[in-house]
């Protein structure tokens, strides 16, 4: 089941398999904002990361009496159906639970709330996690959206665009094995007091990670016209970019409350480097505010 909201700028479609945003169309130009999901490039569209991020250790952690668990990249909730909890017009939002089911995976009671809401040209995504039940729960919840770019398919160059920070930055990149799935646990700089990463095909091999970011947001620009996709970083502590290696369709731009794991995991998610805990009957809301601009 598919549900849609819309205002005067944008109209938004949303899946409630994974809650996943399906589509962001510009209501002015008739644009497609969001890659589309191709099954020989990368299917998927703009996955919700929870109740972890990224790879964890040989696709297991255990409890703390040892109990193991079985696990995939990101976590479940992009595999489970959400439930509908309102479609307000330019709002809805969405529901997961704790159940037998999820607790085969993660033993924990917890509820999810996903939310998506309209304000002119700016799309807000909203996670609302709160712990039901009698210990601390660890988590991390992360954002995964994938935007068309080149913008308008065509005859467009990819080195007209360029990921633009906020301002200069001196990031550090969390190293990954060959993959891009699990941390080595080396860190170097990834350059030195630069705002720009200029785009260009076969620049992705695999994802990076930075951290360390001082911007309260990143653009995806156009550079000869100035459109842009803002995506506002500023709070989380990891930023995720990734597109499929080879000739660039897609950018994802990721940020992340947590990280994947390293190679020497202890594989415990409430030993995991980031990772955040929530006590009983505590909630924690993370809000990734999106926002398309300039020429359009």
């Amino acid at each position: 089941m598919k549900q849609r909201i819309s205002n005067q700028e944008l109209e938004i479609v949303v899946n409630d398999y994974g809650a996943e945003l399906w589509s962001i169309r510009d209501l002015k130009t008739g644009d497609q904002y969001l890659w589309q999901g191709q099954e020989d490039i990368w299917e998927l569209r703009a996955p919700v990361i929870f109740p972890y991020c990224g790879r964890i250790k040989d696709f297991k952690f255990y409890d703390r009496d040892g109990t193991e668990y079985k696990g995939q990249n990101h976590g479940f909730a992009r595999f489970s159906t959400h439930r509908l909890k309102e479609n307000k017009g330019n709002r809805m939002t969405w529901i997961l639970e704790a159940s037998e089911e999820t607790k085969k995976l993660y033993p924990y009671d917890f509820t999810m709330e996903t939310t998506y809401r309209l304000e002119g040209s700016v799309l807000h995504w909203t996670y609302l996690v709160k712990n039901n039940g009698i210990r601390d729960m660890p988590f991390n919840v992360g954002y995964h959206p994938g935007f068309f770019c080149p913008f308008v398919r065509g005859n467009q160059n990819i080195k007209d665009y360029a990921l633009v920070f906020e301002q200069e930055e001196t990031p550090v990149q969390l190293l990954s094995d060959e993959q891009g799935q699990l941390r080595t646990g080396e860190e170097k700089i990834y350059f030195t007091n630069q705002k720009e990463i200029p785009l260009e095909n076969g620049m992705f091999p695999k994802n990076f990670c930075l951290t360390g970011l001082k911007s309260e947001y990143i653009d995806i620009k156009e550079k000869i016209s100035g459109r842009y996709i803002r995506i506002h970083i500023g709070g989380f502590k990891n930023v995720l970019f990734w597109s499929k290696p080879g000739d660039i369709h897609f950018i994802c731009i990721e940020p992340w409350t947590g990280l994947a794991d390293d190679e020497n995991s202890m594989q415990r998610l409430e030993l995991k480097r980031d990772i955040e805990i929530l006590k009983p009957k505590e909630s924690c809301e993370r809000d990734l505010v999106i926002e398309f601009g300039g020429a359009r």
